[in-house]
This record gives structure tokens, sequence and C-alpha cells, in this order.
């Protein structure tokens, strides 16, 4: 199954590029704080960042990866990080984790579908675009 790893690839091309978080962990578009709303090169940076899934911290920089596990396994992996971020709590219904998960892992895979492994992307708000980099060039 596509989805989207932290990578250091390219980070620092782009200027105010940041990495902050594990590179190789999983990553998803996290939500976008009112700084930086209206103007992605805000004084926080969430608005081009990727959240990393197991540190809580974030990059701007994300590469499309095919990481071998089932839809299940994945919506696990997503699961037990955002409960360890405190996204998913006790007081949340099965019915409402399904749902948000459902959101979180929808829009990662459905990016992640665009875009050719290995693709090394960027974002702006609600945009994701490719860096115009493709690790299988390094690797191959």
């Amino acid at each position: 199954m596509r989805v989207l790893r932290a990578t250091t690839a390219t980070n620092g091309d782009v200027a105010g590029d940041y990495t902050a978080g594990v590179p190789g962990e999983l990553v998803y578009l996290g939500l976008v704080c009112a700084t930086d709303r209206n103007d992605p090169d805000g004084g926080c940076g969430c608005g081009r960042g990727f959240s990393g899934l197991n540190s809580a911290r974030a990059t701007t920089t994300a590469v499309v990866a095919d990481v071998g596990l089932s839809e299940t396994e994945v919506r696990e992996a997503y699961r037990s990080g955002l409960t360890g971020q405190g996204w998913i709590n006790s007081r949340m219904s099965e019915a409402e984790v399904d749902e948000f998960l459902d959101e979180v892992v929808g829009v990662v895979t459905r990016i992640a579908e665009h875009f050719s492994v290995g693709t090394v992307l960027g974002r702006r708000l609600d945009q994701v675009v490719s860096r115009g980099f493709s690790l299988r060039h390094v690797v191959a």
C-alpha cells in the first residue's frame, strides 16, 4: 500500500524548509494553525509541513513509498500513532475513531496514489506537489 514517509531528500532546497521528524516515519497532513492558515510561510510552519506519526514532529518533505502493508496494518499504524499524540482518545466512540482514520489515512493514500513511488513531495496548505525529484533515480 502506498503511503507518505518523512524524508530529508531535497529538504533545504526551498526557502523555509525544515525537518524535525524522523526520516522514514509515516506522515500525515496535520491541522494548520491560525498563524499559517492564510500564509504557509507564516511563523509556525505547519502550513507547509507533514506531521510525523511517531515523533509528532514535522518535516517539509515526504516521499511516496509502498510499505508492503495491508490497509488494515496501515490503519493500525495510524491509529497507534494518533492515539499516542492524543488525537484519538477514550472519549471517542469506535465509529468516531473509524471516521477519523478514514479521513487521515484516506488523504494520505489518495495523495500517494497520484505520484510514483519514490517521488519527493512538498506541501503548501492544502496543495501537495512533487518537488521534481524521485529517489528512484538515485537508487536505480
